[in-house]
């Protein structure tokens, strides 16, 4: 069997690892939207 402490080691890493990849997904479309909004304003 494997050892509940690794078992709890690896479920904490995919949990962080998970919050990070969200960040990181949630940090470049929100950098994307005012770029391309003010595109848009120039082109009017």
């Amino acid at each position: 069997m494997v050892n509940q402490g690794i078992l709890i080691g690896v479920a904490v890493g995919i949990f962080f690892a998970g919050i990070g990849i969200g960040y990181v997904a949630l940090q470049s479309t929100t950098s994307t939207m005012p770029m391309m909004n003010d595109s848009q304003y120039m082109n009017q």
